[in-house]
């Protein structure tokens, strides 16, 4: 597994997971881009990744700036081949490991479903322990997960 980096130049090949994104995996995934991330590849706001195992793209983690210490995760597999191989929680260990480039973080937060055993167990062996749990806006039970440096 090796994380390269998005940057404005290689975005193109993110098009990928847009046609592939379908309906079944909204259900777990909110989104499949950090927020505001065309603004933020220029600035130190953002650490994103393509996941590749072999020579192949199977994914995505991306490291969000949410306040001046800490960052919000997101990461999807794409490739359903791929998915409880232990691919994601290499690639979540791995973004953290790395941060945010000139950003000295003293915690990375998510949030998942409560209803997604797959991803909370992922999280928990990459280091990360809920703290919360609460009802989002949709009513969905969330979960809310930190690591702490």
């Amino acid at each position: 597994m090796e994380l390269i980096q998005i940057t404005t130049e290689n975005l193109y090949l993110y098009k990928r997971f847009d046609e592939l994104y379908d309906a079944a995996w909204k259900r777990y995934q909110s989104r499949i881009y950090p927020k505001d991330y065309e603004r933020a590849l220029a600035g130190h706001a953002l650490a994103w990744y393509y996941i590749y195992v072999d020579t192949r793209l199977i994914g995505s983690v991306w490291l969000e700036l949410q306040e001046e210490d800490s960052a919000v995760l997101g990461v999807f597999i794409a490739d359903s081949a791929f998915r409880g191989k232990g691919y994601g929680r290499q690639a979540v260990q791995e973004a953290v490991m790395r941060g945010l480039p000139g950003v000295c973080l003293k915690k990375v937060v998510l949030t998942v479903r409560a209803d997604n055993p797959r991803a909370q167990k992922c999280y928990q062996h990459a280091g990360f322990v809920q703290k919360s749990a609460f009802i989002n806006d949709m009513g969905i039970q969330m979960l809310y997960m930190e690591y702490l440096y």
